[in-house]
């Protein structure tokens, strides 16, 4: 008889549950968040006939179903939203009763398989979003120690970039002392997040060159390195996509829809997916739409569709097709080809 095994994982321990065909119990227990253990724990229950064991995406969820499978176990990650639809079921949350929710849901076929990313698209997705954190506190500390200045009359608004520490050092003798003391404790720190956001853009544009693809995905207008590699990172195979279309839903770029009877109704985007690459991939048609001079198909699509529906819509709508795109020359192994532009007669 099949037998399924739905793992609750827990940042100290792991809920196990292990029903047979029939839907009957087995076995329950609770072991330690550690793969050898959870492995010796299975292996020691001596069943023969193991159709699937299961958990929901999370953090851990990567590296625990890469190492199971390495061991010989039929560990597979399901999408925690399609996964929490079922555990909502429950009218008492706890670890054994998720368990036995995700057996069951395993059993049952419901769930959707999420992509186990590589230690290499973990690590360039880690590199990306660690030098998103660091951008994101230059510009707070920035805005904090221009929030500062007001007060006393000084406006930085048009120090940007570099210039913003020699301009804010100028402006220190006229200030008191005490503050004074206080703004330079604070562009020191602001100093080393700049080295460290420039450190990490080395190695980022060290990483593109070793990574043909990579290179190829930058030859569409409006696409940098940063971009170019979290598309790469986030994709994984580009194989597994049944249609290039399919990128848009995955990344969340694609409206939402309520149908029922003869109601028909679309709303905006879904946002599921990465979001930071949806941010990137949107920024990068902002950059095509207002800063790109060269023409190509993807941008006249682009202009025609900001004429018709406006601004947003058109950013959006290109930063979809740009995915799209961008997924059919990992496909076919190609560059980006403008097109030629049509004489009008």
């Amino acid at each position: 008889m099949k037998t399924y095994i739905g793992l609750d994982i827990s940042k100290e321990e792991t809920a196990v549950c292990v029903i047979d065909e029939d839907q009957n119990v087995v076995k329950e227990m609770m072991i330690k968040t550690d793969p050898e253990a959870i492995f010796k724990a299975i292996s020691g229950l001596k069943i023969d006939n193991i159709e699937r064991v299961g958990m929901e995406s999370g953090s851990w969820s990567h590296w625990l179903t890469r190492e199971l499978n390495e061991k010989g176990l039929p560990v597979t990650c399901y999408d925690a939203r399609s996964v929490s639809r079922v555990l909502e079921l429950n009218t008492n949350k706890t670890d054994q009763n998720d368990a036995r929710g995700i057996a069951l849901g395993i059993r049952s076929g419901f769930f959707k398989e999420c992509q186990i990313k590589t230690p290499e698209q973990l690590s360039l997705g880690g590199l990306i979003r660690l030098r998103k954190q660091l951008v994101e506190q230059r510009v707070q500390l920035q805005n904090s120690v221009r929030g500062t200045l007001k007060p006393f009359g000084i406006n930085l608004k048009a120090a940007p970039g570099k210039t913003f520490l020699p301009a804010v050092h100028e402006m220190l003798p006229i200030l008191p002392e005490v503050i004074s003391a206080a703004i330079m404790t604070v562009l020191q720190c602001l100093a080393s997040v700049m080295t460290s956001i420039e450190d990490l853009d080395k190695q980022l544009h060290k990483e593109t060159k070793k990574h043909p693809q990579v290179q190829k995905l930058m030859s569409v207008d409006g696409i940098g390195p940063i971009t170019a590699l979290a598309f790469f990172a986030e994709v994984g195979d580009p194989h597994r996509f049944k249609d290039s279309k399919a990128v848009g839903a995955y990344l969340g770029l694609t409206p939402t829809q309520y149908s029922s009877g003869e109601t028909q109704v679309y709303g905006r985007i879904s946002k599921r997916g990465c979001s930071m690459l949806r941010g990137l991939l949107t920024q990068s048609a902002m950059v095509l739409l207002t800063r790109t001079r060269k023409w190509s198909k993807l941008r006249a699509w682009g202009v025609k569709i900001r004429q018709k529906r406006g601004t947003q819509k058109a950013f959006v709508a290109v930063s979809r097709k740009m995915a799209v795109t961008m997924l059919k020359m990992l496909l076919d192994d190609t560059t980006f080809v403008r097109g030629e532009k049509k004489n009008a007669a």
